[in-house]
This record gives structure tokens, C-alpha cells and sequence, in this order.
């Protein structure tokens, strides 16, 4: 289980050759999206009582005051759908330079490639500000008024960066491909996985 939390931080290559022969590798992998998931869901729930919302007018056709409470119910099924087109995508893209990788092995990249960068640049900070501070949110619906707009870009590319650096070097070893190879299947996939993102998670 340790591997599976820590790989995004400690020597990942070696850590998903060990991950990938785990026979509960999806398993584990599920459940710690799922927990990822339950944090956001609390996040969203509160955030909703404090008056947070949607800070870009969502594409879905949810008022923006609204979106957090139908969040709470439809976050968590984004998060798998997500992790579920990653390890398609992957997989197809790496048939074409003969990876020699699974479904489940790129589902398991996703999952723990995500979780430490995700908690540590995305869901931490946001909790602390709609928990703890609401008072300190630069518009009506959120935003960070003590972060200076670089910092706050500064958190979420690394929150994008961060994993997927890991899920390169995650691809390589499940696909046994060279590093160009995987950073161009991971930008591919990742591209597709952030439209997603951005029309349903706001």
C-alpha cells in the first residue's frame, strides 16, 4: 500500500515495477481515488454552505451558486471516468509504438501518479481557504485574495506538471517504451483528460 501512495515522491521507476505486479494493483489504485474523491466531495459540500460556487461560468448548465452542491454527487464519478479514459487512451496510443503495457497498469498510473501532487497543490490549499477562511475568497464565489495570481498559477501547474512527470516515467515502465515516447502519449492523454475536466469540474 505504501507504494502505491508514495510513488509520485519516492524513486517511482523502481516503485511502479513493484506496483505493477501487485495482483490488487487496481484495487489499491480504485480505493485511493476514491479517498481523493471523498476529500473533495467534503471540500465541495462545505464549500457550498460557505456561498463558494463556480468562479468561471460552468459549460454545463448549473448556476454557478449551485454548482458545488451538484458536485458533491457527481464529483466522484468524474474522478473515475477520468482515470478510466487515461488508462484507455494510453493503452491505444502505445499500441502504435508497440508498448507491451495493460488497461489496468495505465488506470494504476493515473491513480497514483495524481494523488500526493492533487492533495498536496489542489485540494489542501482550497479546503484551507473554504473551511477554515471563506471570508478571505477574492470574489462572491472563491478565489484566493491573500495569492498573488502568479502563486496561485504557480499551484496549479504544478498540480499538472507534478503527475505528469510521474506518469511518464509510470507509462515507460508499464509500456516499456522510451521516455519521448511515454512524454508524448502523457501529454496526449492529459490534454483530452483536462477537456473533460474543464467542462464538467469548475
Amino acid at each position: 500500500m505504501k507504494d502505491f501512495f508514495t510513488v509520485s515522491v519516492l524513486k517511482p521507476k523502481s516503485t511502479y515495477t513493484r506496483i505493477f505486479a501487485n495482483p490488487h494493483k487496481v484495487g489499491i489504485s480504485s480505493l485511493l481515488l476514491f479517498v481523493l474523491g471523498i476529500c473533495y466531495t467534503f471540500t465541495v459540500i462545505v464549500g457550498y454552505k460557505n456561498g463558494f460556487g463556480a468562479v468561471v461560468t460552468p459549460m454545463l448548465n448549473i448556476p454557478p451558486e449551485k454548482y458545488y452542491f451538484y458536485e458533491a454527487f457527481f464529483g466522484i464519478p468524474v474522478f473515475f471516468m477520468i482515470a478510466v479514459v487515461f488508462g484507455g487512451v494510453t493503452r491505444l496510443l502505445s499500441v502504435i509504438f508497440k508498448g507491451e503495457g495493460s488497461f489496468e497498469n495505465n488506470f494504476s498510473v493515473y491513480c497514483t501518479s495524481s494523488i500526493i501532487p492533487t492533495l498536496i497543490t489542489m485540494w489542501l490549499p482550497e479546503t484551507l481557504l473554504i473551511v477554515f477562511f471563506p471570508d478571505m475568497r477574492a470574489q462572491p464565489l472563491g478565489g484566493f485574495e491573500v495569492l498573488p495570481i502568479w502563486a496561485d498559477a504557480v499551484r496549479q501547474i504544478a498540480g499538472v506538471v507534478w503527475p505528469m512527470i510521474v506518469s511518464i516515467i509510470g507509462l515507460s515502465v508499464s509500456e516499456k517504451i522510451s521516455y519521448w515516447k511515454s512524454t508524448l502519449i502523457s501529454v496526449i492523454a492529459f490534454v483530452i483528460c483536462a477537456g473533460i475536466m474543464v467542462i464538467i469540474i469548475r
